[in-house]
């Protein structure tokens, strides 16, 4: 069977071919499979490496630290939406850090780095009611340092009080300069923080 390479557009027979499984969206199911050129002694070809060098072009993809899946680097749908965050200096696609972010919350240290660490849910945050956190702070519109630093300081107290945090993007600016997040805590300490503010 001839296959054509997904990167050079060149016909090959299959065996000369290795067959990679890729996800477009980090959320997909189920996996892509695309065909790349192989190098007559196995080893990784010059298309194998373009698929992850973000120099040679947009959509490239990566390796999960997480999930060790293949995924697009940006969403094919909006290439605006980055479809992964770096956690202790590794790649995570966004469905392991929702996955982290609901059992572990936004770390101190991500906080005190003065940036706003989040991601988008679904509408309405149902991930995080489902996980169990509460609102604390909906809908504030961060459009400089100081927001940014009255929302960052209110996420630490929670922490110091023990609680876990998430930040729920609503709305950003490309580039994320500013925009619209939703600040979420989860128990021991939530209420009786809420009911101070």
């Amino acid at each position: 069977m001839v296959l054509t390479c997904f990167e050079c557009g060149t016909e090959r027979p299959e065996e000369e071919m290795v067959i990679l499984e890729v996800y477009d969206r980090p959320f997909d199911d189920l996996p892509r499979k695309i065909a790349i050129c192989r190098e007559g002694d196995g080893s990784e070809s010059l298309c194998q490496e373009r698929l992850f060098d973000t120099d040679w072009a947009d959509f490239r993809y990566f390796y999960c630290s997480s999930c060790e899946r293949a995924i697009c680097r940006q969403n094919p749908s909006n290439g605006w939406h980055g479809q992964f965050r770096v956690l202790d200096g590794e790649e995570v696609c966004l469905k392991c850090y929702e996955r982290i972010l609901l059992e572990d919350g936004v770390s101190r240290e991500a906080l005190e780095d003065g940036r706003l660490p989040g991601m988008f849910f679904s509408f309405g945050n149902p991930e995080l009611l489902e996980a169990g956190y509460v609102p604390i702070k909906e809908r504030v519109f961060i459009g400089g340092e100081s927001t940014a630093l009255a929302l960052t300081h209110l996420a630490l107290e929670l922490i110091d009080q023990g609680s876990k945090v998430v930040i729920a993007y609503e709305r950003l600016a490309l580039g994320g300069l500013e925009g619209t997040v939703s600040l979420y805590a989860k128990e021991p300490h939530v209420q009786e923080v809420k009911q101070q503010r």
